[in-house]
C-alpha cells in the first residue's frame, strides 16, 4: 500500500496542502526505506515544501525537518526554506517543537 501511495503522491504533490505534505513526510520517514519509491516521493515533497515554507505551521516545519533529516534526504535549499519559514513565527512554537527543530 505504501508503494502505491508513494507513486500517486509523487505525481500529485502539488495538490497537497501544508499539513498533507507534513503528514506524508512523517509517514514515509517512519516506514523507512522499505518503500522503493520513497526517494522520488521525498524529492517531490521537498520541492513543494520549499515553495510552501512560508505557509507552514510550526508542527509542519518540525515534522518536515525531522523527516528529511532522519532519512538522510535533507538538502541545504530545503533547510534554508524551512528556516525562513520558521524564523518569523518562532514565538508560536511550543517548547517541545523548538527543541525538536533544534535537534
Amino acid at each position: 500500500l505504501f508503494e502505491a501511495i508513494a507513486i500517486e503522491a509523487k505525481v500529485r504533490a502539488r495538490e497537497f496542502d501544508r499539513q498533507a505534505l507534513s503528514n506524508l513526510c512523517w509517514a514515509f520517514a517512519t516506514v523507512g526505506s522499505t518503500v522503493p519509491s520513497s526517494s522520488a516521493l521525498f524529492k517531490a515533497l521537498g520541492h513543494e515544501i520549499r515553495h510552501q515554507a512560508a505557509k507552514l505551521a510550526p508542527l509542519d516545519i518540525v515534522h518536515a525537518a525531522w523527516a528529511f533529516a532522519s532519512t538522510g534526504r535533507a538538502t541545504v535549499p530545503l533547510f534554508q526554506s524551512l528556516a525562513a519559514g520558521a524564523a518569523p513565527q518562532l514565538h508560536r512554537f511550543s517548547a517541545q517543537a523548538l527543541s525538536s527543530l533544534a535537534w
